[in-house]
């Protein structure tokens, strides 16, 4: 302490001189309040000046050497230049040039987030999406990002994929593309499945863990996923991939950008791993981006069609863990069929319930959008808006076996004296919906304070009805719609966020208001009449301060959500008249340092729950997760991650999180199936269902060669309790899997061509990523059903891409 006093002392009494800043932008324009750091040969700041309305700062420095750093906000590129100073006085001209911005970098601005935020995020980049692009879906692509899990029901992560992050499923993640919600508004689920290889048309993705920085959408609980599309590339190109890999699975995709076109088709197949989880996914993206005089203006339209086997049933612990005595068990306590026996017996853990030849979920969903952003760095204001419109329809088909037509609401068969209500039936479940809404914005930067304020407006409309395609012993004739119902839901919401920056500091305000207004009508599947009309209002403010120092940073920030309940918590509401919104309270603390070959991060998080909906363990008669409200909850953790390069050879990527997810008060019920009493158990302080204590990630990545990169992938995942009682026997395993990647590029005359192979399971593994437990009572005796959903045994990819 007192030797920098001295030298701050010595560095005044010293003999000073002036010199002037002086600062234009490419239009001859002058700089008004742009930040200026000097630094010494060490890199210590010395003093910070703003240029005034002439674009001039003024510094008195002693004679010697220093180091300027020009930061002109987020319009202009950053300069940094060393300067040798001489007696006398001397002035120094610099022209900030305006970032190039291309479409990436654009598509974020229509929900922005600078990476200076005080809050706990990461950044996947389009080099870094293509190098672990193997034709999975998304969240078996995104698995190094810190206290993310992912599986999917067919075991090879082709087909219907699931990601949690800090044990929040998806449902309680928001996910945009360019700033459009991709949640479903009455579910609030991500279905993956219906954007097959959207992968290969990613700009960037952003993912903020915790509350984060507001968009639009429902709140978050567990993240942020920002998908950014398109990649504008300099030169006209052709691509085609190709991929063969284990269980028949097949990927190809060619793609054109031609000027300001950029055009894919795209086609998945696969067996998948589970029996007869098979899919077929086609997709095709078209976008159109031209850059007007000040501006930019962004067309895109995607599509995909699935046809897809079902597998959420998920198989009988006692068969994925091989213990023939205690499937026989299994099988003496429920009411199979002796057809659906022998598939249990003459099953492995590849085992799927269904059997029927058509049990599929078939359905295509088309996204258009609009997008018009101003260029940045014209003025103080950059003005943005985008229009979409999403449209979905499709069906899932089910055989329903002795359930006869009459479970259909339609009359018995009636033949002279006789009543036949049995039989077999077949259903399709029908959805059909419509997205629609606008996203205005402006962003104001000015020196070291900038705001962005947003308004979004979205309606959704949704139809649900279920038609007969077949039934024995039905009265003659068509069928009818045997259920339908139809929901309307509207969502407006607005938010200001406000920077300001002075020197090493930045605090960040963030407020959000949201408002609410949902209506359903009609029957359900059982031929229950539903009518529900609720209306929320949620204020979600968000707060927080950041202290940057050379290649260091830390932030403390604290941030509150909202959530309304989803369609089914109010369907299958059973102990409660209406399932309450819930609140999030978010409190993190990080701290950072990035520098040119390494990154080091850790960050504390307290996520204190209010009302929260969290799974009960079981699944409802679509594998959704049943769900109910807990007074009070939380979850604690701690996240640490690290990349580091040496020699531009070697690099090594590694995350851990520990984390502690409990509720204060649960109780469990129970129905007697003997005597038909509903038992309950009171339990405190038990963990929260499919949430691990521990997930560590690891990569090394080692390359011989330039274009020659061979990776190898570990991924830890603690064990996990399939509901909230925190019994010992209905705990999921904890595993640890490793992957092995090869790619290889080399340049001919007519092509650049990639080669690409991957080794999942490495080791050959027999683990289960998620599970459900259904627990009942037989004469006082609690019997528990555990079903896992076991993921692919080792198994390979190998693929190839030539760009033109």
């Amino acid at each position: 302490m007192t030797m920098a006093f001295s030298g701050l002392c010595l560095f005044m009494a010293t003999a000073q001189s002036p010199f002037t800043v002086e600062l234009e932008n490419d239009s001859g324009e002058k700089l008004e309040e742009i930040l200026i750091q000097v630094s010494n040969a060490d890199q210590n700041l010395l003093l910070t000046q703003w240029t005034n309305e002439d674009g001039r700062a003024q510094f008195q420095m002693p004679e010697g050497d220093y180091q300027l750093t020009i930061d002109g906000g987020p319009g202009y590129q950053k300069i940094a230049r060393e300067i040798s100073h001489v007696s006398g006085a001397g002035t120094y001209n610099f022209t900030l040039q305006i970032k190039s911005w291309k479409l990436p970098e654009v598509s974020v601005r229509a929900d922005y987030v600078s990476p200076e935020a005080p809050v706990a995020s990461r950044s996947i980049s389009r080099e870094r999406i293509e190098k672990i692009n193997t034709g999975r879906e998304i969240p078996l692509l995104l698995q190094e990002t810190p206290s993310l899990v992912a599986h999917s029901d067919a075991g090879n992560g082709v087909g219907y994929s699931y990601l949690r992050i800090r044990g929040s499923d998806q449902t309680r993640i928001n996910v945009t593309v360019n700033g459009i919600p991709l949640n479903d508004s009455e579910s609030h689920q991500v279905f993956w499945v219906n954007m097959p290889d959207l992968t290969s048309s990613l700009g960037n993705v952003t993912i903020q863990r915790g509350v984060g920085t507001s968009s639009s959408g429902a709140g978050a609980f567990g993240a942020n996923i920002r998908l950014n599309t398109g990649n504008r590339v300099d030169e006209d190109q052709v691509m085609i991939r190709s991929d063969i890999g284990s269980y028949n699975t097949f990927r190809n995709h060619i793609q054109v950008n031609q000027g300001p076109w950029q055009v894919r088709l795209s086609n998945i197949q696969s067996d998948g791993y589970i029996d007869r989880a098979s899919s077929d996914m086609n997709a095709y993206f078209i976008q159109y981006q031209k850059e007007l005089r000040h501006s930019e203006l962004k067309l895109l339209h995607f599509y995909g069609r699935e046809r897809t086997y079902q597998s959420w049933y998920g198989v009988p612990e006692s068969l994925a863990k091989g213990d023939d005595q205690a499937l026989e068990d299994h099988i003496g306590r429920n009411s199979y069929t002796p057809g659906q026996i022998e598939n249990l017996r003459n099953s492995d853990r590849r085992y799927n319930f269904y059997e029927y030849e058509d049990q599929v979920d078939n359905y295509g969903k088309g996204h258009t959008q609009l997008h018009w952003n101003e260029l940045p760095g014209k003025g103080p204001w950059t003005l943005g808006a985008s229009l979409h419109h999403t449209y979905g329809a499709g069906y899932f088909e089910q055989f329903e076996q002795g359930t006869g037509a009459i479970a259909f609401g339609l009359p018995p068969l009636v033949l002279g004296m006789d009543t036949i209500s049995g039989g077999d039936a077949v259903q399709r479940r029908w959805l059909e919906n419509d997205f629609f809404g606008f996203n205005l914005r402006a962003l104001y930067e000015r020196g070291p304070f900038n705001v962005k304020t947003a308004l979004v407006a979205n309606r959704y409309i949704g139809d649900h009805f279920g038609r007969l395609i077949s039934a024995d012993f039905a009265p003659a004739g068509s069928f009818p719609e045997y259920y339908s119902g139809e929901s309307v839901k509207d969502d407006l919401s607005g938010y200001i966020q406000t920077n300001f920056q002075r020197g090493a500091w930045l605090g960040f305000l963030d407020i959000q208001v949201r408002q609410i207004s949902y209506e359903t009508e009609g029957t359900n599947n059982d031929l229950v009449a539903y009518d529900i009309d609720e209306k929320y209002n949620f204020f979600n403010p968000k707060l927080g301060v950041q202290f940057t120092r050379q290649d260091w940073r830390t932030f403390l920030n604290f941030g509150v959500a909202h959530r309304e309940p989803v369609r089914s918590d109010f369907l299958v509401r059973t102990e409660i008249a209406n399932p309450q919104p819930e609140q999030l309270l978010d409190w993190e603390l990080g701290l950072e340092k990035s520098a040119a070959d390494h990154r080091f991060s850790v960050n504390a998080f307290y996520m204190r729950y209010n009302d929260q909906l969290v799974p009960t363990g079981e699944l409802n008669d679509v594998g959704a997760l049943v769900r109910r409200n807990v007074d009070e909850s939380y979850r604690a953790g701690l996240e640490i991650s690290a990349e580091k390069n040496w020699m531009e050879k070697w690099f090594v990527r590694a995350n851990a999180t520990f984390m502690r997810s409990r509720l204060l008060n649960w109780s469990e019920p129970v129905i007697d199936y003997g005597t038909g009493d509903v038992l309950t158990n009171n339990f405190e302080e038990s963990p929260i269902a499919m949430s691990p204590e521990i997930m560590a990630f690891a990569e090394l990545e080692y390359r011989p060669l330039q274009d020659l990169s061979i990776r190898l992938r570990q991924q830890y995942v603690g064990e996990q309790y399939l509901d909230n009682t925190g019994r010992a026997d209905r705990l999921l395993d904890d595993y640890f899997v490793q992957d092995f990647f090869v790619e290889y590029a080399l340049t001919t005359s007519f092509a650049e061509i990639q080669f690409f192979g991957a080794c999942f399971n490495l080791w050959d593994l027999e683990y289960s990523a998620f599970g459900y437990s259904f627990n009942y009572a037989f004469n006082g005796e609690v019997i528990t059903e555990n079903f896992l959903y076991p993921q692919a045994m080792r198994n390979f990819n190998f693929g190839i891409r030539l760009t033109f």
